[in-house]
């Protein structure tokens, strides 16, 4: 379960401004951010399964994922058919067709993996891309989205009370490296919602209260990693992480910035 807010050419010196939690059991194996020996240069962490949940490229192509929440997973032998959807990242960062193009064979394959939902794009388009309840691609508007388990802009009160924090963040940001605070700020915040404000995701009423931070603490589980991309207009790729561990403790930072590039973005 993960959250992220986007900000698409909605600031002066940014084409993407892109701040995500990424929740996860703590004992699943991860690679923390790390620059990977690809061309072109990708900048994310890595799942076991050799995907990502966000990642970059040196051209200024990102993509992000998440899960769509439908009640408790529950395993079984035909999840040995589905492919990770992390893949799905690496595959848009290593292709050389534009995003539009890759979406519609993702579009005709979708049944391959879990219920998910991605946001991608480059310097000129950014899509989000889901296959519930339905297979669906749409171009994103300039401005603040957010997303969380559920569909893009969905008002979870993670996703409509992040979107009011990130819209601040973004307004005061000056466009400078050292700028990073207040969207881990954001990010940090693990009050939890309202029982009137709750979606029924059919995880139950203790859960659906539990997940309804931006910031997750729930024992086992819990937010892993907290991370800003920007993309400048002109000049560098920046990618920051934090990591956490079980109790919420932080045990890592990562900043990386890819070389400055051609201007990807009037």
């Amino acid at each position: 379960m993960c959250v992220a807010f986007l900000a698409w050419k909605a600031h002066p010196d940014y084409v993407v401004v892109l701040a995500s939690n990424r929740d996860e059991f703590f004992w699943r194996k991860s690679e923390p951010l790390h620059v990977w020996p690809t061309s072109p240069k990708i900048v994310g962490g890595k799942d076991i399964a050799g995907g990502t949940w966000l990642g970059a490229d040196e051209t200024g192509r990102f993509a992000l994922v998440t899960n769509v929440r439908e009640g408790l997973p529950r395993r079984s032998k035909s999840d040995l058919h589905y492919r990770s959807r992390g893949l799905l990242l690496t595959d848009f960062l290593t292709t050389h067709r534009t995003a539009r193009q890759w979406s519609l064979d993702v579009l005709a394959e979708d049944t391959r993996y879990r219920p998910f939902n991605l946001i991608f794009g480059d310097a000129h388009d950014c899509f989000y891309l889901t296959n519930r309840p339905a297979p669906r691609l749409v171009e994103i508007t300039k401005g603040i989205h957010g997303l969380s388990n559920g569909g893009l802009d969905e008002p979870w009160p993670k996703v409509a009370d992040g979107v009011n924090q990130f819209t601040s963040a973004v307004a005061a940001d000056p466009g400078s490296p050292e700028s990073a605070l207040p969207y881990f700020d954001g990010l940090s915040d693990s009050q939890v919602a309202d029982r009137a404000r709750l979606p029924d995701t059919g995880v139950g009423a203790f859960l659906e209260r539990r997940l309804s931070s931006r910031f997750v603490k729930l024992g086992v589980y819990g937010t892993r990693s907290s991370s800003l991309l920007r993309i400048a207009r002109t000049g560098p790729v920046e990618l920051a992480e934090r990591r956490f561990g079980v109790g919420s403790r932080c045990t890592g930072q990562t900043n990386l910035r890819l070389p400055e590039a051609a201007t990807r973005a009037p």
